[in-house]
């Protein structure tokens, strides 16, 4: 989640910095009560925005370590946007 909210405040090719804001609708996984709040707005615009969806049994896991692998997805996301 750090990685999160400190690459959201670094601009994109196209000049955008995490815009256009999320629109902080309810996360739909059972586990995203257990996201910390610094991170809440990072992780709203992270799935909105596709660059996070979870694993498929609805868990975020918000607490949980990423893999090599994960991040790199998440960063292929972000800048495939």
């Amino acid at each position: 989640m750090r990685l999160l909210c400190q690459q959201r405040q670094h601009r994109h090719p196209d000049g955008h910095a995490g815009s256009p804001a999320a629109t902080k609708k309810e996360l739909h996984f059972t586990d995203a009560d257990k996201a910390s709040g610094y991170a809440l707005d990072a992780l709203h615009w992270a799935v909105e925005k596709g660059v996070m969806g979870g694993y498929g049994n609805g868990q975020l896991a918000p607490q949980g370590l990423a893999t090599q692998a994960q991040v790199a997805q998440m960063l292929k996301n972000f800048w495939g946007k």
